[in-house]
Order: C-alpha cells, then sequence, then structure tokens
C-alpha cells in the first residue's frame, strides 16, 4: 500500500516569503503521479500542480515549483513572494498508475450500476472539532468536492446519492453511493480539516 505524510500542511497569511511545504510518500511502483491541491473554507479543493514520476524535471505552475526528489520519495511545494490570498490549508495527493489505494482501503469505484458502493476511510486526530470531505479526482487532475461532515453533528451528511458513515468514536468515515451509475467510476479521496 502506499501512504502519504505531511508534516506540515497551513499556510500562513503572511506576504513575500517564499513557503514551502513538505510532503513524504512510501510506494513500490515507478510510475506514478503525484499532485498538490489547496482546501478552501467551502471544501472545495482547488487543483495547484501535478508532477509525473518518470519526469526528472520538477514541475512549474506560476508561483508554485515542487521539489521532487524520486528516490528520497520527497515531494515538497514552493510557494514564491508569497500572499496573503495563499493563507489556507493544503494536501498532497498520491496516484498510482495502476490506480492502487493511497490512505483509504477502497477508493476505485468500479463502472457498475444499480449497485450500493461503500469506500472506507479511518483517520487520526487529537482535535475534537474538525471536518470530514469526500472528493472525486478526475482524469486530469481536479478534485470535485462531493460531501463534507461536521465532527460536532451527530447525524451523518447526505448529499444526493451520497451519504456518510461517519464514527466519530472510532474515527472512521465511510462514503456511501447508492444507486451507482457508470459516471460514478473513478477515483475518490477522503480528507481532513482542523479547524482555522
Amino acid at each position: 500500500a502506499q501512504t502519504v505524510t505531511q508534516p506540515q500542511w497551513e499556510v500562513p497569511g503572511q506576504e513575500a516569503e517564499t513557503v514551502t511545504l513538505d510532503c513524504t510518500y512510501t510506494t513500490s511502483e515507478s510510475d506514478y503521479y503525484l499532485f498538490w491541491y489547496k482546501q478552501l473554507p467551502n471544501g472545495e479543493m482547488i487543483f495547484i500542480i501535478r508532477q509525473e514520476a518518470y519526469k526528472q524535471q520538477n514541475a512549474t505552475n506560476n508561483r508554485y515549483s515542487v521539489n521532487f526528489q524520486k528516490a528520497a520519495k520527497s515531494f515538497g511545494l514552493r510557494i514564491s513572494a508569497s500572499q496573503l490570498e495563499d493563507a489556507g490549508v493544503y494536501f498532497c495527493a498520491y496516484r498510482s498508475s495502476l490506480a492502487q489505494t493511497v490512505t483509504q482501503p477502497q477508493w476505485e469505484v468500479p463502472g457498475q450500476e444499480a449497485e450500493t458502493v461503500t469506500l472506507d476511510c479511518t483517520y487520526t486526530t487529537s482535535e475534537s472539532d474538525y471536518y470530514l470531505f469526500w472528493y472525486k479526482q478526475l482524469p486530469n487532475g481536479e478534485m470535485i468536492f462531493i460531501i463534507r461532515q461536521e465532527a460536532y453533528k451527530q447525524q451523518n451528511a447526505t448529499n444526493n446519492r451520497y451519504s456518510v458513515n461517519f464514527q466519530k468514536a472510532a474515527k472512521s468515515f465511510g462514503l456511501r453511493i447508492s444507486a451507482s451509475q457508470l459516471e460514478d467510476a473513478g477515483v475518490y479521496f477522503c480528507a481532513y480539516s482542523a479547524p482555522q
């Protein structure tokens, strides 16, 4: 299984600095993709930059650049001339070319119709107030917001055919897709955000 670790993920609201965020990962694959996203307060995930593992040159996108070290399995993000609007929560993500799992045991929804599909996600936190999210990743790297759960709410969140099975004591946050359709096929991510 692949894992992603981010020691830092909150960018402070300070201007004119170069901010660096660290991300390390583990994988036995040689061909894969790495991404950085910024999470907005409403839960939406904004795509920032993508790195293909087979490319030796580090990816750049405007003020964003990466420090990709394949041998060390390190994938840092640099934000040059940081601005106040850069403040926020950032996520790095891994996607295997074989579409294998990252943080949740299941994340690939097959293209089968009329079933109820369940994806699992567990997390660790010492906070009592936080937010949990599910996203679907499109082939171009864009992340589509699906559903959000506030930890203080006992009632499970629902959004059309999507619902969650949130068990705060067990730190479990499953996603259910009812009456699944062919367009539901894809790669899904769960995410955690502490209160700002």
